[in-house]
């Protein structure tokens, strides 16, 4: 925790983090069908916790300030929409692959007291499938998350990467390392995303 009398300077930066990236593929894989619980992707991640309602509020996607309140239950539909069919009810879950972005929002800031630049990650949005209207194919936002109520949960689940099995790290590590990437890179491919900036 950092006391706002200790910042001598702060910006606030929205991001993108494109799955088509190889350096970001370890968000996006495995795929869902690949293992039962113990490896995820960062989608199923958010996707399972959200349904087994471990993920409280969340946030509508033309909100980037976190002040409009998304129904639990409109954000389920985005996540699982069941219809039915000739008397049959269907459902359709998001999956991992119907992902293709996160749209992040963080802010760099300067901590005087130890006079470094640091960088806190504050939301999280992915960027999929609508399957509210299932007729366009184009991918949309769906909501957002505040990083904070989400953060436990990526605490605790490790990131997949079969290219370095004995250094394992977690989505919340991943995501939050971007003031020491470059200084890490050598150690582990982990710690090195792909961003692009983009505005409202």
């Amino acid at each position: 925790h950092v006391d706002e009398k200790d910042v001598m300077w702060s910006k606030v930066v929205y991001e993108e983090i494109d799955l088509s990236e190889k350096f970001n593929h370890p968000l996006f894989f495995p795929n869902d069908n690949l293992y039962e619980s113990e490896r995820r992707s960062l989608w199923r991640t958010i996707r399972e916790a959200i349904l087994a309602d471990q993920i409280k509020v969340i946030y509508l996607d033309d909100n980037s300030k976190f002040r409009k309140v998304m129904d639990i239950e409109s954000a389920r539909k985005k996540i699982m929409n069941t219809e039915v069919i000739n008397g049959i009810d269907k459902s359709e879950v998001l999956r991992s692959t119907d992902i293709s972005s996160y749209r992040i929002k963080g802010v760099w800031y300067v901590d005087k007291r130890v006079s470094e630049m640091r960088y806190r990650l504050l939301g999280i949005m992915p960027i999929g499938k609508d399957l509210i209207n299932k007729k366009s194919k184009k991918h949309v936002p769906l909501f957002w998350l505040w990083y904070k109520d989400l953060r436990p949960i990526l605490h605790k689940q490790l990131v997949f990467d079969d290219r370095n099995n004995a250094s394992r790290i977690s989505f919340d590590q991943l995501l939050t390392s971007k003031h020491s990437q470059l200084e890490n890179k050598a150690k582990t491919p982990y710690t090195y995303l792909v961003y692009s900036r983009f505005h409202f």
